[in-house]
């Protein structure tokens, strides 16, 4: 493999060197260490970006953006228990509208989508993903189409912080309720927001804002340190680090809290010395510890067991690509590319199905309603009759609590 043409410096990720600065998402964050930045998102948060500007593209009545594909159905549950709650939200208010003037009919709810707010002591304009509002009360909605479930509402610094910036946007209101809509897991948490929360929660907005006016004397390594963008260059992180690299017989000087200089490359050989052997040692940990709770029946305190739905695997891949090549053949696709698909996919179920799904799309750029899911099922049934689709035992592992 070719050398990528060299430079004079090395350019350290983009977050590393950045100030913090207060957003509704990263006060939980910034609670425990001021100096939370946040990450790289991933391919999660572009899913959830993604899904987000489905539900609100169907509520503005505007097309779906490209790259949504309702006949991935996981996706399509979720947009559609979305719109659900939607509509169940928009006929919840509107029996607290007033009449108008001398006429019964109450007034039509305000609805906003990524409405735009000011919190105080935050640096920029929030959105809100959705809120209706009447005189005296409004509701506000935050999708979440992750798999982590979050803090309730009531305890939950991002809504509570919502809050206070639809309070100060309106100030004749007498209560909100604030409400985490999970569409993955089909669920909603809510709490009321009234003006004794309003009060406490600028308190602590004024706290926090405090803090982050001298984080570099307050950093505190922790779990938010797994999604922060500045922990390649955080000493607190680095004094951590050293510790227990020393402890597993390293040299604490080459990881030097004092000089976190990542343009150097001499020192990123370090970290990376200091990484292998502590990525051992974590791999350790975790197995030992599955090993207590899974296999030993002893608790962990702050851990519990979870579990995952096995992934499916082919017993026979040689009868599974003449399966893959008779569908082909069957919905006029023409020949399976098998020097392709063995070079460069694993050729699991998944895969597997996806190339047939793509190569369907790119023959029917427009395929019919449902056509794609057929397709899906269809080979997925040929090799469950063939006997060779194998479904792995339920994965169990443990999570922080």
């Amino acid at each position: 493999m070719p050398r990528p043409r060299a430079i004079k410096q090395i350019t350290p990720p983009k977050n590393t060197g950045k100030d913090p600065t207060l957003a509704p998402s990263r006060l939980k964050a910034m609670d425990t260490c001021p100096g939370y930045v946040s990450g790289d998102s991933g391919e999660a948060a572009d899913e959830g970006s993604m899904l987000h500007a489905v539900v609100e593209a169907h509520i503005l009545r505007k097309p779906a953006p490209a790259e949504y594909d309702p006949e991935v159905k996981e996706h399509r549950e979720m947009v559609e228990y979305a719109l659900e709650v939607y509509k169940t939200l928009e006929k919840e208010i509107s029996p607290w509208a007033p009449p108008v003037g001398d006429f019964d009919a109450p007034l039509d709810p305000e609805v906003h989508v990524e409405k735009q707010i000011q919190i105080a002591y935050c640096n920029r304009p929030s959105r809100l993903d959705l809120v209706f509002k009447v005189p005296r009360k409004a509701i506000v909605c935050d999708w979440k189409f992750g798999r982590n479930i979050v803090d309730a509402p009531d305890t939950n610094k991002q809504m509570r912080a919502y809050g206070v910036g639809l309070w100060m946007d309106d100030p004749t209101l007498e209560s909100i309720d604030l409400i985490l809509c999970y569409p993955r897991y089909k669920k909603m948490d809510r709490a009321t927001f009234t003006i004794t929360d309003f009060k406490a929660t600028l308190l602590d907005l004024a706290r926090l804002a405090v803090r982050s006016e001298c984080w570099q004397d307050n950093l505190n390594p922790g779990d938010g340190c797994n999604w922060c963008g500045r922990k390649l260059s955080c000493p607190a992180v680095a004094s951590n680090v050293a510790s227990v690299f020393q402890a597993l017989g390293g040299d604490p000087s080459k990881i030097d809290p004092a000089c976190v200089d990542l343009k150097n490359p001499a020192r990123l050989g370090h970290m990376l010395e200091a990484a292998s052997v502590i990525e051992g040692w974590a791999k350790d940990v975790k197995s030992f510890a599955n090993d207590v709770a899974i296999n030993q029946g002893i608790d962990i305190p702050g851990y519990k067991i979870v579990s995952k739905q096995g992934t499916q695997s082919l017993t026979d891949i040689h009868r599974a690509l003449l399966a893959l090549q008779k569908m082909m053949e069957k919905n006029g696709l023409g020949d399976l590319d098998y020097g392709m698909v063995l070079d460069h996919l694993k050729p699991s179920p998944n895969a597997l199905s996806k190339y047939l799904v793509e190569s369907f799309k790119a023959k029917n750029p427009k395929p019919p309603k449902g056509s794609i899911g057929q397709l899906e099922d269809s080979i997925e049934a040929e090799w469950d009759s063939l006997k060779i689709l194998h479904r792995n035992s339920e994965v169990f592992y443990l999570r922080k609590e």
